[in-house]
């Protein structure tokens, strides 16, 4: 398309006069300004070349809003819109897209945005393998089950008939609840979309939620697969492999910011907690799913209604996203004698042929900035657009390229966001073969751009930020945890290298580089921390390759195929594959979550990071300080970790009185028991070792109010003298006895 020779100052006063028309900005998030900006051009009859992604003229819009107690709730049945989740203040709500205008213009709404878009968090690990998990070579040497958790996965690509999702003898299904948010049927109570199946004949009628991928099935293997299907059932389970089950599907295809989103994900936490509530069950949730764009700074919309939904018992696990390499991110810190910085973004092709970017930038809490857009080509910037500075509205402009095309722009700005910083956001439409220039301007302060784009066929593109080794700088992959990763409650996970070479059906090794080394830090697991200084990642867990049940509705990966399994029920055959990604590390961590929660059901989720960070695992990678912004507090250590949650959380306390707990007889040839009359149930830990010091045994010991009896074999160890150690809130028994 060939440049329109129109002043560009004349369509900026049309921009700037059509936004004034509208609701006061300063309670629209940037999205929801931009879409109120489009949705009135179209009203007008007007064509939108740079409108972001297509249009239809009636759907449903999701929103998140902040409300006060000003709030006209009896207002929302007039204009359609059905409140979904109420997270404390923070509310979903979903409205026909016609009446989003006079939503806006209800009183008692402090902020309202359109709910941000995410994706599965696996594809950008360059080796997506399109499978499932039940996780080989990654045990926790104890042998906590789950059971009594309630294990929850918000994803998608779900095979509800799979071996892994049932008990170890393959006779029950561990399923208890399904949320389809994406097809018609009958939804869960309380809210107005999806289906709900809620027995194990109607969720296996269904079979599976119609997701052609393995995403979901993979992190619900990985956290708690029963092993059955696997190459070996015991090494191939999962962690937490007897909790119970219940997954939501979120919806993959996308239009318009609707689908997949912060307030769908929001309403299935609320679901799988509620549900976990009437069952008097604890519950882990991971969510591997995220988005570059955001303040990450921990306030946001979807943030705080995390915060308000999770307590003791009620756990999010997040991975931390896989843009580390991808140089998606720039900032710069401003001064009085160095106010520029300026950088190329080359743009994308995406899956329809267009050339689209979508730029993020957040400035310093009451600080400013301003923004400038030319075409650069051998070394020459052409067609500088004016200079743009923060006045809250939306403006559709353009600048042309040294091949006479066009690069359309929709730059939405606001001087203060609901965070009290500077936002702004580019959308980015090119005809143009010349790659934009981008020039930030301030005095004081630090300006972060980040670079995200959604294509239609639901596909993600992460560009760079360019730079040409003299005034353009160049980009970097700091901060890429975006903001779902960045929320305060959440346990944020990074992935190490777990396996380098695997053989698969066709007896083929394989390995994927540049991660062929154990134990280093993944080339892809992004980097914190938090814009607000809080670490982020948490903690670093297994994330590849890892073996993974696959979704046996969806295509095969041969070459990530490892073993296949034809089942004796439905004679179908079911396979696992290998797979990496934070996606996978993340449900490692839910499943050691799972195990700390059926010691202690009360846990909260800043007791739960405090005993991760105090027995994470420093090694030669990590170091002895590990760099908090890629490790986190360093790798997990799910036997520690449970043993300290025995220790200083169990609901059971090691007795004063050494001889309530007897160990007999002693001496003896092997076969001990251990005898307890426990006020309360609960867990102990017993180990036992040789007089060298080597653990020998290791169990856990579930104890019930009354008489408890623990039987221990020692049959096949040497004679000599052993010690019993037993562990309980508040500290340790050891008991000395002798084999002969």
């Amino acid at each position: 398309m060939k440049a329109a020779q129109i002043k560009l100052t004349f369509l900026l006063v049309i921009a700037s006069v059509q936004l004034h028309a509208q609701t006061n900005n300063s309670t629209l998030s940037a999205n929801l300004m931009e879409w109120m900006h489009h949705d009135g051009l179209v009203a007008q009859g007007e064509k939108l070349p740079n409108a972001h992604h297509k249009r239809e003229l009636d759907y449903t819009l999701s929103l998140l809003i902040k409300v006060n107690q000003g709030i006209e709730a009896t207002e929302f049945s007039k204009l359609q819109a059905v409140v979904g989740t109420k997270a404390g203040n923070i509310w979903t709500v979903r409205i026909p897209s016609k009446n989003v205008k006079q939503f806006t213009q209800l009183k008692g709404i402090d902020y309202m945005e359109i709910a941000q878009t995410v994706h599965q968090q696996t594809d950008s690990a360059r080796y997506y393998a399109n499978v499932d998990s039940a996780m080989k070579g990654i045990g926790i040497p104890m042998p906590l089950t789950g059971k009594g958790v309630v294990m929850g996965v918000i994803d998608g690509g779900f095979d509800y008939t799979n071996p892994a999702f049932y008990d170890t003898t393959y006779s029950k299904l561990r399923i208890s609840r399904v949320w389809v948010q994406n097809i018609s049927g009958t939804p869960p109570t309380g809210y107005t979309y999806g289906a709900e199946f809620k027995d194990s004949s109607s969720i296996l009628q269904k079979q599976h939620d119609g997701i052609s991928d393995s995403h979901g099935n993979a992190c619900a293997a990985i956290a708690a697969g029963s092993g059955v299907g696997s190459k070996n059932a015991v090494a191939g389970r999962g962690i937490a492999y007897e909790s119970e089950l219940v997954f939501v599907t979120v919806p993959t295809t996308y239009h318009d910011w609707r689908e997949m989103n912060m307030a769908t994900i929001i309403d299935a936490i609320n679901y799988i907690f509620s549900y976990a509530q009437s069952q008097g069950k604890p519950t882990i949730i991971n969510i591997s799913m995220g988005s570059l764009l955001g303040a990450r700074d921990g306030g946001s919309l979807f943030a705080q209604a995390c915060d308000n939904l999770t307590g003791p018992g009620k756990i999010l696990a997040f991975g931390a996203a896989n843009q580390r390499g991808i140089d998606c991110h720039i900032g710069k810190i401003f001064s009085p004698t160095d106010t520029v910085l300026k950088t190329l973004v080359p743009i994308n092709e995406v899956d329809s042929g267009e050339q689209r970017n979508y730029i993020d930038v957040w400035g310093d809490s009451l600080q400013t900035f301003c923004l400038q857009f030319g075409m650069y080509r051998n070394g020459n910037v052409v067609s500088n657009s004016i200079v743009f500075c923060l006045d809250n509205t939306t403006k559709d402009f353009y600048v042309v390229g040294s091949d006479n095309d066009t690069c359309f722009i929709t730059l939405t700005t606001k001087s203060q966001d609901y965070n009290k910083k500077p936002h702004a956001t580019i959308d980015v439409f090119s005809k143009s073969k010349d790659t934009l220039c981008v020039s930030a301007y301030a005095n004081n302060g630090t300006v972060h751009m980040w670079q995200e784009y959604f294509d239609e066929s639901w596909v993600t593109y992460w560009g760079d930020f360019v730079g040409n080794g003299t005034w353009a700088t160049a980009g970097d992959d700091d901060y890429t945890i975006g903001e779902m990763g960045c929320t305060k409650s959440a346990i944020t996970v990074g992935a190490s290298v777990s396996k380098v070479y695997w053989k698969n059906l066709q007896n083929q090794t394989l390995y994927a580089p540049p991660n062929i080394q154990t134990g280093k830090l993944a080339s892809y697991s992004s980097k914190g921390p938090t814009l607000d200084n809080r670490m982020k990642p948490d903690i670093t867990a297994p994330g590849g390759m890892i073996f993974c049940a696959h979704n046996s509705f969806s295509a095969s990966s041969a070459p990530f195929v490892v073993s296949k399994f034809t089942s004796p029920k439905n004679g179908r055959d079911y396979y696992h594959a290998a797979g990496q990604g934070t996606s996978y590390a993340s449900p490692v961590v839910a499943g050691i979550v799972a195990l700390m929660l059926q010691v202690n059901p009360n846990l909260s989720p800043q007791m739960i990071k405090n005993i991760l960070y105090k027995t994470a695992i420093k090694d030669l990678f990590t170091t002895a300080n590990p760099d908090s912004s890629l490790w986190g507090a360093g790798k997990i250590n799910g036997y520690a970790a449970i043993k300290e949650t025995i220790l200083t959380a169990s609901t059971s306390s090691i007795p004063k009185n050494e001889l309530n707990i007897s160990v007999y007889p002693n001496p003896s040839l092997g076969n001990l028991n251990i005898e307890y009359d426990a006020p309360n149930a609960g867990y102990f830990l017993v180990e036992i070792s040789n007089s060298l010091g080597q653990n020998i045994k290791t169990e856990p010991w579930q104890l019930f109010a009354g008489k408890n009896l623990k039987a221990i074999v020692l049959n096949e160890e040497p004679q000599g003298i052993y010690f019993v150690t037993i562990t309980g809130k508040g500290g340790q028994m050891v008991k000395r006895i002798i084999l002969k």
